[in-house]
């Protein structure tokens, strides 16, 4: 599938509804950076991939943001599953949605780890 160039992913970014929506939208498009921390390490992208599975109801939540670049002013957090060692590890994602001027350009992760 060709990716979108920043124009046409503003615009379906744009058409969507819900906070998850673009969520799934950034992780499909490959528009996304998982932060590298040092004091709670951040998961691999691999850690993402559920989010695409998430039945469309599931819970987004929104808070100020505080921190980051060029970006909404919310940051978006929601809990899930990773199963892929077999076991159900609980996840925690925080992150806000980026931009340049008028372009939507992805989703900058800054949490992504196990949900303690």
């Amino acid at each position: 599938m060709a990716k979108n160039n920043d124009n046409d992913f503003t615009r379906q970014f744009r058409s969507l509804s819900t906070d998850l929506e673009r969520i799934k939208l950034a992780i499909e498009e490959d528009r996304y950076t998982i932060w590298t921390r040092y004091d709670k390490p951040n998961f691999p992208e691999e850690y993402l991939t559920p989010i695409l599975s998430l039945p469309s109801k599931h819970k987004v939540t929104r808070q100020p943001r505080k921190s980051g670049g060029e970006g909404f002013d919310y940051v978006v957090q929601l809990k899930y599953s990773y199963h892929g060692s077999g076991k159900a590890v609980p996840i925690y994602l925080k992150g806000y949605f980026s931009k340049n001027g008028n372009l939507i350009l992805g989703i900058e992760v800054q949490s992504l780890r196990k949900d303690e």
